[in-house]
C-alpha cells in the first residue's frame, strides 16, 4: 500500500480516531495511547499493550506474540499493539492486564488527614500535587479549603511511548519541533488524565483545582514547562534553570484554572522530585548518618549527616520497574512480589493471588538472592544452564540488567561515603522512597549487594515521599520556602566525573 494511502485507526467503538500511514504498528498509531502501558518499550514482552480487535485489518500474529498472549491468558480477539501492524481502517480497544499501578504509598507525616468518607466530602477550593515520574505519575487531590486529602491515584506516564529514559526521551523531543512538542504535550495529557481520575473519584469537578504543585525530575520538568534542554541532554548535562517556578497551568498545556508551582531542582539528574523526597523525610534536620534513596528508572540519593546533604544521582534503568527483563512488569496484580526458600524449595507470592502474569522488580530481586543461595547463580551473575525459577524464565540477559541496576546504585552509594568521609557503620537509617523501595526486602537487597552490609532494621520504608513532599507545598509557603533552601543546601557530586568512577563500576557488577 502506497502512494502516500491512509487508514483511520479508532479507539474504542466511537472513537477517537487518527489518521495514519498502513505498515505502522498498532501502538505507534493509538491515538494519545490512553489505556497502554508497554512497560518493555514496545518489545513484544511485557503484555502492557494488549488490545481488542473490534474489526478492520492488521497483520496476523507470530509466534512470539502467540506465547506471549497464552501466557497472560488471553482470549482469541486479543493481540499486543506493538506487534500489530495496521493495513486498513481499524478499530480497536485497549485491553492490558493488570491496572495502573498501586496507589501511592502514605508512610510518614503528610500535612493533612484522610477522611473516614472522602467521596462525600463538600464542595470547595480544590488543590493537586503531583509527583511527575519517569515511569508513573502520582497524584494527590486535596480540599484546599479544609485541608483534607481527598483522593490519591497513579498512572502511567504517556512519555513512556518516546523511551524508557529521560536520555532517550531529550535525545527524541531535540531531533525536531514537532517531536518536542509531541513529548510536551504527552507529559501534559497525563496530567490532565490524573487530575480527571481524583476528581471522578471525589465526585467532584476538575474546575475547582486553583492550586497545584509538580516535583519532577529535570527533563520530566522541563519538558512540561517547555524549557530549552539542549545541556541538559548532553554532558555536563546542565538544566535550564534550577529555580521554583509558578505559572497558569493552561500556559503548560493544562485545561485547569490553577497556578502552578515547580519546586526547585538540584543538578542535571536531581530534581524537584528528590527535593521534595528530603522535605518529606526531613533530611535538612537529621543527626547522625542517614540515606535517603530514592531508585527509580533513575536513582537519587543523598547522604545526610549533622545536617550536611551530599546527593548523586545514577542511571539505574527500568529494570528495577520490571522493564527489560523477560518476563518483568510492574508491581500490579499478577505480578510476582515476593520470592524466598522454603525446605529448600522456590516459594512465591502473586499480587492479587492466582497464576503468576509476570515478575516486578522486587520479585525478581528476591528471586536472584535466592537462586545465588542455592548456588544456581554464581557471584559472576553467571546462571546455571537451564535453571528456572517460579515457573518465570530468568534468563541470562535478565541477571546482567539486574546487575547493571544495582552495580549503578551501589557505586552511588559508595562514591558518597567515600566523598563524606563516613564508615558504614555510621549510616543509621537508610530512608526507602519509592514503589520498589516500599516493596523490596533489605535483606535480599544487601544480599546482592545493592545495600552495603547493614542490618535489615537500619531500613525505613517512606513511601512515596517525593508526593508526600509535593503535596506538603501545596498551600504552605514555609514549605515551599524550606524546598528552596534544601535545594540550595545541597552539594551535587557528579559520579561520571569522579576518578576511578569506571573501575568502582565494574567492581560492584558482582555478587
Amino acid at each position: 500500500m502506497g502512494g502516500g494511502l491512509i487508514v483511520k485507526v479508532t479507539l474504542g467503538p466511537a472513537g477517537p480516531d487518527a489518521d495514519v500511514s498502513p505498515g505502522l504498528t498498532l501502538l505507534e498509531a493509538w491515538p494519545g495511547r490512553a489505556g497502554l502501558d508497554p512497560v518493555c518499550g514496545g518489545k513484544g514482552r511485557c503484555g502492557g499493550c494488549r488490545v481488542r480487535i473490534l474489526g478492520g485489518d492488521v497483520s496476523g500474529a507470530d509466534e512470539d506474540e502467540i506465547e506471549v498472549l497464552a501466557r497472560l491468558g488471553s482470549r482469541p480477539e486479543h493481540r499486543l499493539a506493538c506487534r500489530v501492524r495496521v493495513l486498513g481502517d481499524v478499530r480497536a480497544l485497549a485491553d492490558p492486564p493488570g491496572g495502573a499501578g498501586r496507589t501511592p504509598d502514605h508512610r510518614g507525616p503528610v500535612p493533612v488527614s484522610t477522611p473516614a468518607a472522602p467521596s462525600v466530602a463538600a464542595a470547595g477550593r480544590l488543590g493537586l500535587a503531583v509527583d511527575l515520574g519517569t515511569t508513573k505519575l502520582a497524584g494527590y487531590l486535596a480540599d484546599l479549603d479544609t485541608g483534607t486529602l481527598l483522593e490519591t491515584d497513579a498512572i502511567p506516564n504517556p512519555q513512556r511511548r518516546f523511551g524508557a529514559d529521560v536520555i532517550s526521551r531529550l535525545g527524541y523531543a531535540l531531533t525536531s519541533p514537532r517531536h518536542y512538542r509531541q513529548v510536551r504535550e504527552a507529559a501534559a495529557l497525563g496530567v490532565t488524565e490524573l487530575a480527571d481520575r481524583l476528581c471522578r473519584k471525589a465526585g467532584r469537578s476538575r474546575g475547582a483545582i486553583r492550586e497545584m504543585t509538580v516535583a519532577g525530575n529535570p527533563a520530566m520538568h522541563h519538558l512540561l514547562l517547555g524549557l530549552d534542554v539542549t545541556t541538559l541532554a548532553r554532558a555536563p548535562f546542565q538544566p535550564a534553570t534550577v529555580e521554583p517556578i509558578t505559572v497558569p497551568a493552561r500556559e503548560i498545556g493544562l485545561p485547569i484554572p490553577a497556578l502552578v508551582y515547580f519546586l526547585p531542582c538540584v543538578a542535571g539528574f536531581v530534581g524537584g522530585d528528590h527535593v521534595a523526597a528530603l522535605l518529606a523525610t526531613g533530611a535538612g534536620t537529621l543527626r547522625g548518618g542517614a540515606l535517603i534513596v530514592d531508585i527509580g528508572t533513575n536513582a537519587e540519593i543523598t547522604l545526610a549527616r549533622d545536617g550536611t546533604l551530599t546527593t548523586c544521582s545514577c542511571a539505574s534503568g527500568p529494570a528495577f520497574e520490571g522493564a527489560q527483563i523477560s518476563r518483568g512488569m510492574r508491581a500490579v496484580a499478577g505480578a510476582v512480589d515476593k520470592v524466598w526458600l522454603e525446605g529448600g524449595r522456590l516459594r512465591f507470592r502473586v499480587i492479587g493471588g492466582g497464576a503468576p502474569a509476570g515478575i516486578c522488580g522486587a520479585g525478581l530481586l528476591d528471586l536472584v538472592a535466592a537462586l545465588l543461595a542455592t548456588g544456581t547463580i554464581d557471584r559472576s551473575g553467571r546462571l546455571r544452564a537451564g535453571a528456572e525459577g517460579v515457573g518465570l524464565l530468568l534468563t541470562q540477559a535478565d541477571i546482567r540488567e539486574l546487575q547493571l541496576a544495582k552495580a549503578a546504585v551501589r557505586v552511588g552509594i559508595e562514591a558518597l561515603l567515600r566523598e563524606t568521609g563516613t564508615a558504614v557503620e555510621e549510616i543509621e537509617r537508610v530512608y526507602l522512597a519509592g514503589s520498589f523501595g516500599t516493596n523490596l526486602d533489605p535483606e535480599k537487597a544487601v544480599a546482592i549487594g545493592l545495600f552495603p552490609p547493614l542490618s535489615p532494621d537500619r531500613f525505613v520504608a517512606v513511601g512515596n515521599a517525593a508526593g508526600q513532599g509535593a503535596l506538603s507545598t501545596l498551600t504552605s509557603p514555609e514549605k515551599r520556602a524550606e524546598a528552596v533552601c534544601l535545594a540550595r543546601k545541597v552539594r551535587h557530586l557528579d559520579l561520571t566525573s569522579r576518578p576511578g568512577y569506571q573501575e568502582h563500576f565494574l567492581g560492584a557488577l558482582g555478587f
